[in-house]
């Protein structure tokens, strides 16, 4: 099953129905979700990275049962003292709707969205991520670093209303949005470890913990798909500015926000220092829950004090900016584009991506890209877009290598939808 999940995720491919326009309009909505007609959308979106383990080492890491140290080593063998990791799910759709048009020369419309949202991110240690992996065995006599690390989780429902407008001046067109959510949240979970050292004696005997931590998670009585265990609200907005028909600038900001936790929820703050030296058994043939449970508790207990109550927590924010040019060319390349953005307290790295556009005719039309940032390195990717009548179909990835050379590519972004021009 885990197997086949990956399949889907790695081979997924983006669709986008719309309108069959002129060439013009085809590269605006391939970019942006541009045109003043109502729509309707529906989409799927997945993004997977890590700066320093591969695609073959990360399935390796998620769909086998079992690690051999072989394994292990290729899931190590690039690690920096940064490792930063990031997987963005989503799934949805979205209706839009004009209300008033005057000749193009003003337009206001709203829109409604909903999507069921995943958020994993985090930058682990060095030295975490191997003792993870191999246990603190390989530290003996010495200090294994595992620190500042952190770990993040967000699983929400998003509701949401946009209002649209577009103005129309001598040599501009410029349309901008601004935009409200209700957020439902499903799961919350966080680590953040400011600082982390763990000490081994070269003997075993002993182990030594300094840490400083603060930990969150929601309520673990409260886990399936749709339950409720937090309320909160976030905001969009952005614009694109067409100048005398040639220049496109880009603008947008979302996911500005916060989810409220219930009091069910799990708070722990360490900051302290502690030695270990095993667990005293009495009867070796007589090992029960009953004998490990109260002294992992009291080791727990010993490390960070854990309490229940309210907490809340703010989404990572996403900014976007990019341009476009609209070339006059008769051949078949329109147009060329390059935007950035950048995921605030995400442990990002500044996203930048440069495509071309090109059109064979009114039905289909080609983008290559490349790319560099996020979660990733280097990536090629592809979108063709295919349109006719009420619609348009696009298939996208920001990755082509993950599907050909996954032991050479460090992740893979792939977007679905489907949209029709009412």
């Amino acid at each position: 099953m885990k197997k086949a999940l990956w399949l889907f995720f790695t081979l997924s491919v983006s669709t986008v129905f719309a309108q069959k326009a002129d060439s013009t309009q085809n590269y605006k909505d391939s970019v942006y979700f541009y045109n003043t007609s109502s729509k309707l959308q529906i989409d799927y979106h997945i993004s997977i990275g890590a700066n320093t383990a591969t695609m073959g080492a990360l399935q390796s890491f998620f769909l086998e049962d079992f690690l051999d140290d072989n394994k292990k080593e290729d899931l190590t063998k690039n690690l920096k003292s940064e490792n930063k990791f990031g997987i963005f799910t989503s799934i949805g759709g979205h209706y839009q709707t004009a209300i008033d048009t005057i000749e193009l020369k003003q337009f206001i419309g709203f829109s409604l969205n909903a999507h069921y949202r995943n958020l994993y991110y985090g930058n682990l240690s060095q030295d975490l991520v191997e003792t993870i992996l191999f246990g603190n065995k390989r530290f003996a006599g010495q200090t294994a670093v595992i620190g500042p690390s952190s770990y993040n989780n967000y699983r929400f429902t998003e509701f949401g209303a946009k209002y649209h407008t577009n103005f129309k001046g001598k040599n501009t067109f410029f349309t901008a949005h601004v935009g409200a959510n209700l957020l439902l949240g499903h799961e919350y979970k966080m680590v953040d470890i400011e600082r982390g050292n763990l000490f081994t004696e070269t003997d075993g005997e002993e182990v030594r913990l300094d840490i400083k931590l603060e930990g969150h998670q929601s309520d673990t009585n409260s886990t399936g798909v749709f339950d409720v265990n937090g309320i909160g609200a976030s905001f969009n907005l952005g614009f694109n500015a067409e100048i005398d028909k040639k220049h496109i600038i880009h603008f947008n900001l979302s996911d500005l926000g916060f989810i409220s936790w219930n009091s069910e929820s799990l708070n722990a703050v360490a900051d302290t220092t502690i030695n270990f030296q095993g667990f005293v058994i009495d009867n070796l043939f007589d090992l029960t829950d009953s004998i490990f449970n109260p002294k992992a508790d009291s080791l727990e207990n010993a490390v960070y004090g854990q309490t229940k109550g309210k907490h809340t927590s703010s989404l990572p924010p996403l900014l976007k900016l990019g341009y476009t040019q609209l070339l006059e060319k008769k051949g078949n390349l329109k147009a060329i584009s390059a935007y950035t953005m950048y995921r605030f307290n995400a442990s990002y790295t500044p996203y930048i991506e440069a495509a071309a556009h090109f059109q064979f005719n009114k039905s289909h039309n080609l983008s290559p890209s490349l790319s560099f940032g996020g979660y990733n390195r280097f990536g090629l990717g592809l979108k063709y877009m295919y349109s006719a009548y009420s619609w348009q179909a696009i298939i996208s990835t920001n990755n082509l290598q993950s599907l050909i050379l996954p032991n050479n590519s460090y992740g893979i972004g792939v977007f679905v939808a489907l949209r029709r021009n009412l």
